[in-house]
C-alpha cells in the first residue's frame, strides 16, 4: 500500500474506534481504547516515521 492509502485507512479506523469509545458498554470502551492506541502506533510507524 501507499502511503497515502495507509493514511487514509488509519483515519477510517481511528474515526469507526473513536465513535465506538464513547459507547455506554464499558468493555466496547475498554476494546476501542486499546484499538485507539494500536491505531495511533501503526500511524507513528508507518505514516509518520516514512520520509516522502
Amino acid at each position: 500500500m501507499k502511503k497515502d492509502e495507509i493514511k487514509e485507512k488509519l483515519a477510517e479506523f481511528y474515526r469507526r474506534h473513536n465513535h465506538t469509545a464513547g459507547s455506554l458498554s464499558s468493555e466496547l470502551r475498554e476494546e476501542a481504547e486499546k484499538m485507539l492506541d494500536a491505531i495511533v502506533a501503526c500511524r507513528e510507524k508507518y505514516i509518520d516515521g516514512i520520509k516522502k
